[in-house]
């Protein structure tokens, strides 16, 4: 019964980890399907993961290098297009605390 309790409590703090952090800015280095690839002000280098629909898929893929970014758990919005793609699995936050 204790294990149980331990495994369910382990499922729930990595689930919503994500959304303990704040959202963040960074620069688009490319995209590929449903991923973005993203660069941090200091240097270090994010993939979050996108939903993977068709409609997500062609607008993240029109998206340039260089433009400005805002991702948090949930969404990535692109501040240069004024367009934003969801968050697939556990969200953008929670792999990339």
């Amino acid at each position: 019964m204790r294990s149980s309790a331990l495994v369910l409590a382990t499922c729930c703090l990595l689930t919503g980890c994500g959304n303990l952090f704040d959202c963040y800015d960074a620069k688009l280095v490319g995209t590929a399907r449903h991923n973005v690839i993203v660069e941090l002000k200091d240097g270090r280098r994010r993939e979050p993961h996108t939903t993977a629909d068709a409609h997500t898929i062609a607008r993240i893929g029109g998206w340039k290098a260089g433009d400005d970014l805002v991702v948090c758990n949930a969404m990535i919005t692109n501040k240069t297009k004024g367009e934003s793609a969801q968050c697939g699995d556990f969200g953008c936050l929670a792999i990339w605390p």
